[in-house]
């Protein structure tokens, strides 16, 4: 279902609403237990809200650092998520 909307998202070129998919499959990937692919996922759709929305960017960036504290990364959880709201 969520690569199905990934696929529509990407012919509408509406990259905020891609980035919500590619999001959705992440958490998705990350609570199947699959946190390497979680993070790819999460990783590209908060590459898309870099210039986007604050709000779309906020769950991203915690679900990222959530899969990276869950891969065992923890210091690098906490200094991707500290880095991220330094604007």
């Amino acid at each position: 279902m969520f690569v199905e909307l990934r696929l529509l998202w990407e012919q509408h070129g509406d990259q905020v609403a891609l980035a919500s998919a590619l999001c959705d499959i992440g958490v998705t990937l990350l609570a199947a237990g699959r946190t390497e692919s979680a993070i790819g996922y999460l990783s590209e759709a908060e590459s898309m809200l870099a210039d986007e929305s604050l709000h779309e960017l906020a769950d991203v960036t915690i679900a990222h650092g959530r899969a990276l504290w869950d891969s065992g990364d923890a210091a690098g959880a906490r200094v991707f998520s500290a880095g991220r709201w330094r604007r």
